[in-house]
């Protein structure tokens, strides 16, 4: 059974594979990780492994470097030995899912692996760093005085 909800869903690897490239010529090859939800959904994230550059924000980066932060982001530690992936079977993590309609069908599809587990905060600010950004957001601004129907300039916390 595949995920039916998108977003961010906490996970664990139950198997992977190594194969053929599905989008890139030989020699490239595709990292196959399996996951599984705490209900049971289950699915394979793909990555690819070849000299092609990535899209977007990854577009200075080959596929091979892309793939290869993601293993690596999610604990695996033995770079290019991907006879060794069977060590991330076990291991948990985070995927995101997202929807996609293509010709009137609903597919859910493994877009994103790793990544921080949704469980809790990011790293926690400093008490310095807090109060540099408060004061920043709510430091008088050179405009003129506020009126009752607008906010206070550059307070975030004023009544609306």
């Amino acid at each position: 059974m595949g995920f039916t909800v998108d977003g961010k869903h906490n996970v664990e690897i139950i198997g992977t594979a190594v194969t053929a490239a599905k989008f890139a010529p030989e020699p490239a090859l595709d990292v196959w990780l399996q996951i599984q939800g705490a209900d049971g959904a289950s699915d394979w994230w793909r990555g690819e492994i070849s000299t092609n550059y990535g899209r977007g924000n990854f577009a200075d980066r080959t596929q091979a470097q892309i793939t290869g932060e993601t293993l690596q982001s999610i604990g695996y530690q033995l770079g290019g030995d991907l006879s060794q992936l069977n060590t991330l079977v076990g291991v948990k993590t985070t995927a995101t899912i997202k929807r996609v309609e293509k010709d009137g069908n609903v597919y859910y599809n493994v877009s994103y692996i790793g990544g921080s587990s949704g469980n809790g905060p990011d790293a926690a600010l400093s008490a310095a760093e807090i109060a540099q950004r408060v004061a920043s957001m709510i430091a008088p601004a050179p405009a003129a005085a506020p009126t009752a129907s607008t906010p206070a300039a550059g307070n975030p916390f004023a009544p609306r």
